[in-house]
């Protein structure tokens, strides 16, 4: 009889263990303080810089903002707006975003406030985004990427979150290569995405808290 309630008190620990393993491999959520709807809105906190074949995009505002989002969410949906842009060396470029959002999800486990996140570029039919820069012009169209995003929840009063991005791999294509336009030819090229990103919620001109668990 010892043995068996010895036996039975080890598999109680194995399925204790079992289930906070399993709580600890969900996904985390986008929540705002008190579950309260609300819109997110997020501006870079340091320079965002688009490059393909060591050729930079940067503008001077980027900034993001989603609909109306319930609490918790497995997902924020924001649209991109970059004004101020310098590309390829030229000054005065345009990004137009006309038609695509950035859909942010947190499949990862939190861990030290830090979450692992998704990020998918969805365009609506037809629409890529587009950057115009003197004889140069190059466009990104819809795609996904589950590396090189991280959440990190941030102590403030309401609470924030910074998003940090190092995205590899982005499919681009260099639609136009004109005279002193920097790039290799026309086609396809693979591109890079970094900067850090401060995401604020608000419920109407309020701003509330925000964070990912």
């Amino acid at each position: 009889m010892k043995r068996m309630k010895v036996l039975g008190l080890a598999l109680v620990a194995v399925f204790a263990m079992s289930a906070v393993g399993a709580s600890a491999a969900s996904a985390a959520n986008f929540m705002s303080e008190g579950n309260v709807e609300g819109n997110v809105e997020a501006n870079q906190s340091t320079t965002h810089v688009f490059s393909i074949e060591g050729n930079d995009v940067t503008c001077t505002t980027a900034k993001f903002v989603s609909g109306v989002v319930a609490s918790p969410t497995a997902s924020v949906k924001v649209h991109p707006t970059y004004t101020g842009c310098t590309a390829f060396g030229f000054v005065g470029s345009t990004v137009t975003t006309t038609g695509c959002d950035y859909n942010l999800t947190a499949p990862g486990t939190v861990e030290g406030g830090k979450v692992a996140g998704n990020i998918a570029v969805e365009c609506s039919a037809g629409s890529k985004i587009v950057i115009v820069a003197g004889t140069c012009e190059v466009t990104v169209a819809a795609q996904s990427f589950t590396k090189g995003l991280t959440f990190e929840n941030v102590a403030s009063t309401p609470k924030t979150l910074t998003l940090k991005a190092a995205v590899t791999g982005i499919s681009s294509t260099k639609v136009k290569d004109g005279f002193l336009c920097p790039l290799s030819g026309t086609g396809a090229a693979s591109g890079t995405y970094t900067g850090n990103t401060l995401v604020k919620g608000f419920q109407g001109a309020t701003q509330i808290g925000v964070t990912v668990e």
